[in-house]
């Protein structure tokens, strides 16, 4: 590539004084530039991750290792310039749009290289790379009438992910801050935005990531929540987006057959009830009902584990989000699915019975049989025949509910 940037540089020089020709020779010079920043780039993280294996060795060796990565991280700065310079100088739209997404790239990566948790000079960075993804659409202007939609896409999926990336860096940083909680929130909603749930070829990799960014929301404001104290507006305001955003991304992860995390998000959001009924005593028989509702209407995603293919049984990594921390094991999800059951049906047979009012006995007659055909469950170490018991006693409990209306 050397060689043919070299190349490519000599030919412009002698060109004859036609434009076509010369423009054509710019852009294969500036082309190969952006491939090389990418291939320094690329080579400078996995210096840089050797660099860090050499640091916890406290091996002396470690600082030769970082001159290379900082000469490659040069370079590849120094190419992407060059590139930025010649598209710029013919107006190639399209490819100086995608030159910003490689300096963006290459920002959020020395970003990446700054260690501790979301400080300042990493904040400033993010807020560079995202300057030019914003500029990239600017430059190409409203998707239908851009003439290169493909382009407009990747530079959308790509403002989306930085987005999403900021803000899970930021809300997983320990202490995040009233006042940084709603600049967290806005870079969800914004990654949201910019990820296009249109049909196409990456439409389940965009669904993913909006279902993972609702759940995200959800976690947000489910920890303002439990952290807020006293009761008023602003507890009730962030329980009803804690719901809010719970459902979304159970609808989303239902959609996509998601199990696991469908089971994780709704596991999370009858945990927000039960809070809400301990702190909250004039609605506590309210928030368990509502708990034990979202239960009963997991119906649909237990058959899915229970008509699963056992060849798909082994956990397969999502998109992207292979590590994320909230995937669980198919199995313990439905034992804590089991627990929470038999603990909030019993948690509302005890309020009723405390009660004299007369209508309480009904509604403890209609849940202590929930609660007798809860226990059928039949706990196994095989996935599919845990769910089946499950489906079995969903089942049953429509029938309880029903011929108590």
């Amino acid at each position: 590539m050397l060689s043919s940037c070299e190349y490519y540089r000599r030919a412009g020089l002698v060109c004859a004084d036609e434009t076509h020709k010369k423009d054509e020779l710019l852009r294969r010079t500036a082309s190969v530039c952006n491939e090389l920043a990418v291939r320094y780039m690329n080579d400078a993280q996995q210096i840089y991750v050797k660099y860090l294996e050499e640091c916890e060795k406290k091996d002396g060796n470690s600082k030769s290792i970082y001159k290379q990565f900082s000469a490659l991280s040069r370079r590849s700065s120094e190419c992407l310039d060059e590139a930025t310079a010649i598209f710029t100088q013919v107006n190639d739209v399209p490819n100086l749009a995608l030159l910003y997404c490689n300096k963006a790239r290459y920002i959020r990566f020395r970003a990446h290289c700054i260690q501790g948790g979301f400080n300042s000079e990493k904040r400033s960075l993010y807020s560079q790379a995202e300057d030019l993804y914003r500029s990239a659409l600017k430059l190409l202007g409203p998707r239908e009438f851009c003439g290169a939609t493909s382009v407009w896409d990747l530079v959308s999926w790509e403002l989306s992910c930085h987005l999403y990336t900021r803000a899970v860096l930021m809300q997983d940083s320990p202490g995040v801050y009233a006042n940084e909680v709603t600049e967290v929130a806005e870079a969800f909603k914004h990654a949201l935005k910019y990820c296009l749930l249109s049909p196409g070829p990456r439409q389940y990799l965009y669904q993913f990531r909006a279902a993972m960014i609702y759940h995200r929301l959800g976690s947000l404001y489910h920890s303002q929540y439990r952290i807020t104290q006293e009761e008023g507006p602003r507890r009730r305001s962030l329980l009803n987006a804690t719901c809010s955003q719970y459902e979304k991304a159970a609808m989303q992860f239902a959609v996509l057959e998601d199990a696991a995390m469908f089971l994780t998000v709704r596991l999370e959001h009858v945990a927000a009830l039960e809070t809400h009924a301990a702190v909250s005593p004039n609605v506590k028989l309210k928030s368990l009902q509502n708990a034990i509702e979202l239960l009963r209407q997991c119906h649909s995603i237990m058959k899915v584990l229970k008509e699963k293919d056992p060849e798909e049984q082994r956990d397969t990594p999502k998109p992207e989000e292979a590590d994320e921390k909230t995937l669980r094991n198919e199995h313990s999800l439905l034992a804590l699915y089991e627990n929470r059951l038999h603990y909030i049906l019993k948690n509302i047979i005890q309020y009723c019975i405390t009660k004299t009012n007369k209508d309480y006995e009904k509604i403890t007659d209609m849940y202590k049989k929930l609660y007798c055909a809860s226990l059928r469950i039949k706990k196994n170490d095989d996935v599919r025949l845990y769910a089946s018991s499950i489906c079995d006693v969903l089942v049953s409990m429509d029938v309880i509910s029903k011929d108590f209306e």
